[in-house]
């Protein structure tokens, strides 16, 4: 399925990510969500929303989640970002499936671009790492800085595309 993200986004005659064609699938960067109760209202107020993606089941810690935008491994504060999780997480572009062979870990990583009021391009990643229950768990959120990240997530041969959207 890589194959076809790279035919989508990658221009053969210059091997350069097409930016244009990445901002027209992108979604307008939606506004952060001020408090914990709006937050929780976009998951059915539950405290551990799951649901099913192809066929893997997902739970998120909702207020795990909502902490994490603001206290995660960085101390980055990202709370500008936590309207995004419920968008990737419902309606990626692209999910990868990988197993870390190192810690004995499986992950599945859901991408999707963003684009500001200006134009500019945010590709947000959100990571559920499989647990011995067969349930994949929200565990972290990235943002890929650069428009390099970006086109190594479509180019990504190494990792296994479980997800592209318009395949």
């Amino acid at each position: 399925m890589s194959f076809k993200a790279e035919n989508r986004y990658i221009n053969k005659r210059n091997s350069q990510l097409r930016r244009n064609i990445l901002l027209q699938d992108s979604t307008l960067l939606p506004k952060r969500l001020r408090n914990w109760k709006s937050f929780k209202s976009v998951f059915n107020n539950e405290n551990f929303y799951e649901y099913s993606f192809l066929k893997y089941h997902i739970l998120v810690d909702v207020r795990y989640a909502f902490r994490h935008f603001n206290q995660n491994t960085y101390n980055e504060r990202r709370d500008h970002l936590n309207g995004t999780l419920y968008d990737t997480l419902c309606d990626p572009l692209i999910v990868v499936k990988t197993d870390n062979h190192l810690d004995n870990t499986k992950k599945l990583t859901f991408y999707k671009p963003f684009r500001n009021q200006d134009d500019i391009l945010h590709m947000l990643m959100f990571q559920a790492t499989k647990g011995k229950d067969d349930i994949y768990r929200f565990k972290t959120i990235y943002e890929a800085g650069s428009l390099d990240k970006v086109d190594k997530i479509i180019r990504a041969t190494d990792y296994s595309t479980i997800y592209f959207k318009y395949d």
